[in-house]
């Protein structure tokens, strides 16, 4: 098995805590994993963190890795729920047509747990998503230079991720910081320099005080050392994208290839386009960036942007920050999109660009370069907002 490839399933049996593997081809090669923590829970599955028992894997070792520790995603069932099985699906055949890819997260194998039984995922397991607080807690305690230099280098991962998707046909349709995980990179260190001369001469004899036992040895004064940190120079974390069971496969990245009709009540509130808000069902790649963005803002001002306790208040909240499109003039293109959508109301509150509040009081970190990419991916109007291979060529990253 090479890694990314599927070549074997493995049959799971539970007992307790102890999960025992065979391969589906090769019976005589048990693989045997012990149920060690939850790492999370969603509606249709459960993922937990496994270690293996035993000391050698050919099928996990021909993976590439050596880890003892791994994520297993397994899902749940439930027989009123019949699309779950089509979540399954589409999340497998999302992750293979996606394998390679620095910043989207590996399928190792694919595990069969008994007949009727849905199937689960096993995948590598990594320190921790974007949304626990020991990673905000990190970030919020850099120099802010530093923090938006990790900023900008997170934001570049996670865009390289969706353009990867998107060139695919693949629409994730969650994208949040709870399905963004990182790793904590070992950072390079120069070590010290010494001389081969000073290596080969002896140790000079103490001296006389230090011989005394009631006279403390005198030592030659060492240099104060700095307590201001080194600024950074690369990101101390690799982001990898996982959770694709809300994902939608195109027939290809163009707008006439897209269906006409999609499910609308996908993407976590608080990461969902105003036109998602409002349950319009002709949508494509540019949800996706609108995700990608309030997780742009979060990571700068360490806050989700929109957090309304509903839907409704999501959408309100957006209106008054990036206005309302009924304030604008009659006739104007952003207006006449969101009244042809059959949920807008005329009702609701009006926000014009004069009364909303300004983007920049809730990202004062951000310059001139960094605010304007934020305002292309969070464009009212879908067609207005750039594409991730856009943004990765804005001049934010320069």
């Amino acid at each position: 098995m090479t890694h990314g490839c599927f070549t074997a399933l493995v049959t799971i049996v539970e007992a307790g805590t102890i999960i025992e593997a065979k391969s589906f081809y090769n019976h005589s090669t048990t693989m045997q994993f012990t149920k060690t923590g939850e790492l999370g829970e969603g509606t249709f599955a459960t993922v937990y963190r496994v270690k293996r028992n035993q000391q050698q894997y050919p099928q996990l070792t021909a993976c590439g890795t050596a880890e003892r520790y791994y994520a297993l995603k397994l899902y749940k069932h439930n027989p009123q729920k019949h699309n779950t099985l089509h979540t399954v699906a589409r999340e497998i055949t999302a992750m293979k047509l996606l394998q390679n890819h620095p910043h989207i997260m590996s399928l190792m194998e694919v595990v069969k747990r008994g007949p009727n039984i849905l199937p689960g995922l096993l995948m590598p397991l990594r320190d921790h998503t974007m949304c626990q607080s020991n990673f905000n807690q990190k970030l919020r305690s850099l120099e802010p230079a530093d923090r938006l230099l990790v900023v900008k280098q997170l934001l570049k991962q996670l865009l390289q991720a969706v353009a990867h998707c998107h060139r695919h046909g693949v629409m994730h349709r969650d994208i949040k910081p709870g399905n963004i995980m990182l790793t904590r990179m070992r950072m390079a260190t120069t070590p010290p320099a010494y001389s081969v001369q000073a290596k080969t001469l002896k140790t000079p004899p103490p001296r006389l005080e230090s011989l005394n036992p009631f006279v403390a040895p005198t030592h030659p004064p060492r240099a104060p050392r700095s307590l201001t940190p080194k600024p950074l120079t690369e990101t101390p974390y690799l982001l990898e994208l996982t959770d694709f069971g809300l994902c939608y496969l195109c027939h290809g990245n163009s707008q006439s290839s897209r269906p006409q009709c999609i499910d609308p009540l996908v993407v976590t509130v608080w990461y969902r386009p105003p036109e998602l808000l409002l349950h319009h069902p002709h949508y494509g790649f540019e949800i996706d960036v609108w995700s990608v963005g309030c997780v742009f803002a979060e990571l700068v001002r360490g806050a989700p942007l929109f957090a309304g306790i509903s839907a409704i208040g999501t959408l309100f909240q957006i209106f008054q920050v990036m206005g309302s499109p009924h304030a604008l003039p009659p006739g104007s293109r952003v207006r006449t999109f969101y009244e042809s959508l059959t949920h807008f109301k005329s009702t609701f509150p009006k926000w014009s660009p004069e009364s909303k509040v300004s983007l920049e009081a809730f990202v004062p970190e951000l310059k001139d370069a960094g605010l304007d990419l934020l305002k292309r991916m969070l464009a009212l109007h879908p067609q207005d907002r750039c594409t991730a291979e856009e943004a990765l060529q804005h001049p934010f990253f320069r």
